[in-house]
């Protein structure tokens, strides 16, 4: 095969360490790929092109190709499952997919199992119909052909519509994800003076297609390589940048610090895996970018989210910007940034000279500063470090031949921006008010820029004290007193206390909208039986209401002590026991919903979150893919169980106990599932308990037994072993949590040598934990 793979090796290893995907190393080597190709292709292949991959560690491992015989030219996607995915792989069989190797589905374009109106496309009537209702206002175009210019199999399709060799429109295909994110930014900029904006000619929600108008011009990237674009014409796209970044848009989604940090993660992780030698310095890496990105005070405006040179067509006299799909809310700095990343990725592959990058980059900004504020050199410097870090997977996802050389350039590129300059310390934001304990930050977190007023007292007090009428048990004499952040998840969720003397309310709030499916869950339950004067004891807190404008619904913050401080004490069994109890009226009570959480989900988790930690530390990669195997095995040998409301996050942080009553708290996650698995989930908590604070994992066995034997009271005998199976697989996902707290990394070591012992990873024993062993 004339593909060349100078990281053949590199490959290799990586499918060796994956073993729990077999076809991997076929899949990555061009050469046994096309080999296998003679059961699916009527002709002899004789040339293949690798195009693009998406690889998820242990899960799935999905591979563009273009192959080619004596008469024609395939596009096909090939993709790796797991070993005893049936389901998966008798799916593909249904829709015209084959299965080669035993573990890898072939399909040939236009079947595709996420864009599946793809094949209307190719069918000249289906297209026809098609097209008659996408551009309805446009019969020249209904018979018009369809030119392919991007695909990525199962994410989108982009193609140009021509009549009479006419471009016509351009077309776009996406998944629901997808289609929902492309029509929202294709609808939030405008075109200006220098800015212009293709024009939405229709849409089809029901096969996801948007018709763009076509734009002529050069495109910006062809003229940069080529040495053919002028510094005017660069002044020009700046322009047409700081328009953009002037416009409004409320509509798009936020760019939080949290979702920053993720993005960081998740890099840092997928380099991790393929390329082992860099993973403490990649992790490395994005701890010092995270950081610097959240010592910034925060900047918003609408951003195209993916800017840089393919994006952008030259025109006459203005600048045309395509693909809005990433388009939110954020900071200006991130275009900027990824432009001029983009850059250093084109001089580091040889295309165009460092002095010729810097003059490019410079050219942009002062046409940028003539609009609108540039940012500092600082602030650049950081968002490029940071979009250049970001590109890091690409060598290996585009298949080049030298991706791990590519790999560790584009990393050492990012290190050498950082270090060029000062780091970025633009100073926090700490707002201190008297009466406001906010010392988590939320007020520095832009996904809560919406809680200004939330965190003021007399604003508070004014939009709580209507809600508040009814518990006020001195008559209308209450006054706010304090406000104080009991919890903070950046960029997610927080919890706000506030305290008006003789009554205290806990406000919920979640930064992507208001959760009214809980809020309306915990009103039932107060209402059916779970309300102060239930006579089991057994009560969830009462709903109050809620503040929409501040994603916030409130709850009257009961009392007690949480059953965490209780159950080490001497009434620790009547405790657990009396939570089983509550867990058991909310699995019998618990009104239906349309949330579905089965075991496929419960291991999917875990094959998504435990590989991270194997790319952190990679001596333990051997030992996790065993743990994970006999989780598989595990949850094979219990089956399918019926369908009954459970909690789903149930440890003893989310249970307070006021003398006799039980309240039980916390109820974000709650779904249909098995009861078992809300049983074995506190045992498993209780047990990582124990290590964290004894370093014995049978500390707290007592109280274990106490709440297991109190369960299968209610649920019947024959759920013991379910509950230590999900007791089990509960402690594998502690594994990947100790690693996000500091001061519970010391203890991963521990929690997997005791899943390995409860699990009988290397023997021959039953899956089954080990007799005995309930915590």
């Amino acid at each position: 095969m004339p593909y060349d793979n100078r990281a053949h090796a590199a490959d290799v290893h990586l499918a060796e360490r994956d073993p729990a995907l077999p076809g991997l190393r076929t899949l990555l080597d061009p050469a046994a790929f096309a080999s296998e190709l003679s059961a699916v292709l009527p002709e002899r292949v004789e040339r293949v092109y690798p195009a693009y991959v998406r690889y998820k560690p242990a899960v799935n491992c999905l591979v563009s190709y273009r192959v080619e015989t004596a008469t024609r030219t395939y596009q096909i996607c090939a993709k790796a499952h797991r070993r005893g995915d049936h389901e998966k792989l008798a799916k593909a069989t249904a829709r015209r997919s084959s299965v080669i190797g035993g573990h890898i589905v072939v399909s040939i374009f236009p079947v595709d199992a996420k864009l599946k109106s793809l094949r209307r496309l190719a069918d000249g009537q289906a297209r026809h119909r098609l097209l008659s209702r996408l551009l309805p206002g446009y019969p020249d175009s209904w018979s018009g052909d369809v030119r392919e210019l991007r695909y990525k199999p199962e994410r989108r399709y982009v193609a140009k519509l021509e009549v009479d060799d006419v471009p016509a429109a351009a077309l776009k295909m996406f998944t629901p994800a997808g289609y929902e994110a492309a029509c929202r930014g294709s609808g939030a900029f405008a075109s200006g003076d220098s800015l212009r904006i293709p024009r939405c000619l229709g849409r089809s929600d029901r096969h996801r297609v948007l018709a763009y108008e076509w734009l002529p011009g050069f495109l910006l990237s062809e003229r940069l390589t080529s040495g053919l674009c002028s510094t005017d014409g660069l002044r020009r796209v700046g322009v047409a940048l700081a328009e953009l970044h002037g416009q409004t848009a409320d509509e798009l989604p936020r760019l939080d610090l949290e979702r920053e940090l993720a993005r960081l993660t998740d890099v840092a992780a997928a380099v991790g895996f393929i390329h082992p030698r860099l993973t403490n310095r990649v992790a490395g890496l994005a701890e010092r970018i995270g950081r610097d990105l959240g010592e910034q005070d925060p900047v918003y405006s609408p951003v195209h989210g993916d800017f840089y040179a393919k994006q952008v067509l030259l025109q006459n006299d203005r600048v045309a910007v395509l693909d809005f799909d990433e388009s939110a809310i954020g900071d200006p700095a991130t275009d900027i940034g990824n432009f001029v990343a983009h850059l250093e990725r084109d001089v580091l592959r040889g295309r165009m000279d460092q002095a010729a990058a810097v003059q490019a980059k410079e050219a942009l900004l002062d046409g940028y500063a003539s609009v609108a504020d540039r940012p500092s050199t600082a602030r650049v410097r950081l968002y490029t470090a940071r979009c250049l870090f970001a590109l890091a997977p690409h060598p290996f996802r585009f298949r080049e031949a030298d991706w791990p050389e590519a790999t560790e350039a584009l990393i050492r590129r990012s290190e050498a921006i950082l270090d060029a300059g000062p780091r970025p310390r633009l100073g926090r934001r700490s707002g201190s008010h008297p009466g406001v304990e906010d010392t988590l930050g939320v007020r520095e977190d832009p996904a809560f820029h919406f809680l200004t007023g939330a965190l003021q007292l007399d604003r508070a007090e004014e939009k709580l004290l209507p809600l508040s009428g009814r518990l006020d048990p001195g008559g209308g004499s209450l006054v706010l007193q304090k406000i104080r952040v009991l919890r903070h998840k950046p960029g997610r969720r927080c919890l706000v206390e506030y305290d008006f003397g003789t009554l205290r309310m806990i406000g919920k709030v979640r930064a992507r909208g208001l959760d009214s499916d809980t809020y309306a869950l915990c009103g039932h339950l107060y209402r059916s039986g779970f309300g102060p004067s239930s006579i089991d004891r057994i009560s969830t807190p009462e709903p109050v209401g809620c503040v929409p404008e501040w994603n916030m619904w409130l709850q009257r913050r009961v009392p007690g002590l949480p059953a965490t401080d209780l159950l080490t004490g001497p009434e620790g069994r009547l405790v657990a026991r009396r939570i089983a109890r509550g867990l058991h009226k909310l699995n019998d009570l618990g009104p239906p919903t349309r949330r579905r959480h089965t075991m496929s989900d419960e291991l999917r988790i875990l094959h998504e979150k435990l590989p991270l930690v194997a790319s952190l530390n990679p001596r333990w990669s051997p030992r996790i893919r065993r743990i994970l195997a006999q989780c598989e095995r595990l949850g094979a040998s219990m089956g399918e169980r019926p369908l009954q409301p459970i909690h789903r996050d149930l440890h003893a942080g989310n249970v307070v106990v006021d003398g006799n009553r039980t309240y039980i708290l916390d109820l974000d996650l709650y779904t249909m599932g098995d009861p078992a698995l809300d049983a074995g989930n506190f045992i498993g908590h209780l047990t990582e308990l124990a290590i964290r604070r004894t370093g014995d994992p049978l500390a707290l066995r007592d109280l274990e037994q106490a709440f297991e034997n109190a369960f299968v009271r209610f649920a019947g005998e024959a759920r013991r072993e379910d509950v230590r199976s999900y007791a089990t697989l509960t402690l594998v996902r502690h594994i990947y949590i100790s690693t996000l707290f500091e001061t519970r990394r010391s203890m991963t070591g521990a929690l997997i040598a005791l899943c390995e012992k409860r699990l009988s990873v290397g023997r021959d024993a039953d899956c089954r934990p080990i007799a005995g062993v309930v915590g």
